[in-house]
């Protein structure tokens, strides 16, 4: 994945989405966006991939999933490209179509 950012801010979580098993992966980019990358467990195939952010820098700070089924991502994103702020993306499970 060459777009991802050297960086501590990865975050791995293993979800059930659309009835399968997967590997949940947000990372940011070097475009200042965040990376969401989904993998079959059993296959290792990329299932997904989502790019969040485009007008100000954001990073991931956490990932989980829901007892709905929905994932939900906790950013920081920088407004102005300099005063951070907490922002909470929720994906509802419907939004994961492969």
């Amino acid at each position: 994945m060459p777009e991802l950012e050297n960086s501590l801010n990865v975050y791995s979580q293993n979800v059930n989405l659309n009835n399968q098993q997967v590997s949940l992966i947000v990372a940011p980019t070097k475009s200042n966006t965040i990376g969401m990358y989904i993998y079959d467990q059993l296959t290792g195939k990329n299932l997904l991939t989502k790019f969040i952010g485009d007008r100000y820098p954001i990073e991931p700070a956490a990932v989980k999933q829901d007892s709905e089924g929905s994932v939900i991502l906790l950013a920081r994103i920088f407004e102005s490209g300099k005063y951070p702020r907490i922002s909470l993306i929720k994906f509802d499970k419907s939004e994961f179509k492969w």
